[in-house]
């Protein structure tokens, strides 16, 4: 528990709390104006036993983390499930291949991430990463902000790597003014065998922009099913959805592809890809409205 005007750590430090039996780790919590997390800095919690995995609650009025091992981990290696992580507050920006990542890879399930901002910056190879390689779910990815913008191939990405029980965590992102995805950047819910993780954008009506990026839910084998990805929403369109060498995919192998769903008001798009294909089986539906 830590509190107080500005926390910074660097050097490889960080807060960590870890369970080996069946008790719960103990939470991580932080208050605090500024959060500030340099190279190999890291608030940790994991488990390698039954127990849970703890909690990481992040309050702050700007939380940013730099470089190569800093950001925000939970992961669980066993039957327990790993702890959820959530960030609060004004701003929240990570450079420089940072992470918030919860991950699980044996039968516990991937914790949550959730994010309630003023605005989300990625850029650099940052990414939000919940992953399970193992037979449990994956956690999902909850994101309001009123920016966010995703740059210099940084990610928002659920994935599973494990069997056809280790469903892949859906995205649910709602912006308030802008959502710019630039620079080989992508939000995407992958699986290799279960069914694919849905995608949903929501806005209460204003501009996204993917340049040269994507938005893409994806079954590499096996018979899972496509993730569906919704943009905008019928009560509430994005006044402007302007698409140039970007792509938005709910594709599949074995399983049928997913769902496509846009709600715009005006849609511009330059040498860009919708598609909901299977390789083997029946292709989603895709619908502009």
């Amino acid at each position: 528990d830590a509190t107080g005007g500005a926390l910074s750590v660097a050097g490889g430090a960080g807060l960590f709390s870890t369970t080996t039996g069946t008790g719960a780790a103990g939470d991580i919590l932080v208050e605090a104006g500024t959060l500030t997390l340099g190279t190999g800095a890291r608030l940790d919690s994991s488990t390698s036993a039954g127990g849970r995995g703890g909690s990481i609650e992040v309050t702050a009025g700007s939380t940013s983390g730099s470089g190569p091992g800093a950001g925000l981990f939970s992961t669980a290696t066993s039957t327990g499930d790993a702890g959820q992580i959530t960030v609060s507050g004004g701003n929240v920006s990570l450079a420089n291949q940072a992470q918030i990542s919860p991950s699980a890879s044996a039968a516990g399930r991937a914790g949550t991430i959730g994010i309630n901002a003023g605005s989300l910056s990625l850029d650099s190879g940052a990414s939000l990463l919940s992953n399970t390689s193992g037979t449990g779910p994956g956690g999902d990815i909850n994101i309001t902000a009123g920016d966010v913008n995703l740059a210099g191939g940084s990610k928002i990405s659920a994935n599973s790597t494990g069997n056809a029980q280790a469903l892949a965590g859906s995205i649910n992102l709602v912006f308030g003014s802008n959502l710019f995805i630039d620079g080989s950047s992508a939000i995407t819910a992958t699986s290799l065998l279960a069914d694919g993780g849905n995608i949903s954008i929501t806005s209460t009506g204003s501009t996204l922009r993917l340049f040269d990026s994507e938005i893409t839910t994806s079954v590499q084998s096996g018979l899972g099913q496509g993730g569906n990805i919704t943009v905008g929403s019928d009560t509430h369109p994005l006044t402007f959805l302007v698409m140039s060498d970007g792509q938005i995919r709910a594709d599949a192998f074995g399983g049928p592809g997913g769902n496509i769903r846009i709600f715009a008001d005006t849609f511009l798009t330059s040498s860009s890809i919708i598609s909901a294909s299977s390789a083997l089986s029946a292709p989603g539906t895709i619908a502009i409205q």
